[in-house]
């Protein structure tokens, strides 16, 4: 929300970001590929590249995600180019669930899903815990 200040920001994990730098790393052969003559291993680094894209859009996609905290809302900025702003009341919230596998326990990371009437939105994010805690002691019956 605009000029609201923040109470709690939380952060996407590190974890989020393995798959994306995997693709960009494995798809950044076909830039290599394409030099070799042969028409099969040409059209295999057709496919690499594009892996290699998708893992960079990825990347930056995650890098472009906000949670933030405030005293009413919980409001959560995602897009790459454009950008989507959803402010969701606290008192409006219908449910959010906090999954926490054995590597996310140990690792300190959790997915966090929201849901109101038609809206679900899920974040792997770091320190989830805290951010239930928040969420558990702003939310007004």
């Amino acid at each position: 929300m605009v000029g609201v200040q923040p109470k709690y920001s939380a952060k996407i994990h590190w974890i989020s970001f393995i798959l994306p730098y995997i693709f960009m790393c494995i798809g950044s052969i076909g830039f290599l590929a394409v030099l070799i003559p042969i028409d099969a291993i040409r059209v295999l680094s057709i496919g690499l590249i594009i892996l290699f894209f998708k893992g960079l859009i990825n990347l930056l996609k995650y890098k472009a995600i906000k949670i933030d905290l405030s005293e009413n809302y919980l409001s959560l900025t995602t897009g790459l180019f454009s950008k989507t702003i959803s402010d969701i009341s606290l008192n409006k919230m219908e449910a959010f669930q906090l999954h926490q596998s054995y590597l996310g326990k140990h690792l300190n990371f959790g997915t966090l899903t929201v849901t109101t009437g038609e809206i679900t939105h899920s974040y792997r994010i770091a320190d989830p815990l805290s951010l239930r805690e928040k969420l558990l002691n702003n939310i007004k019956y």
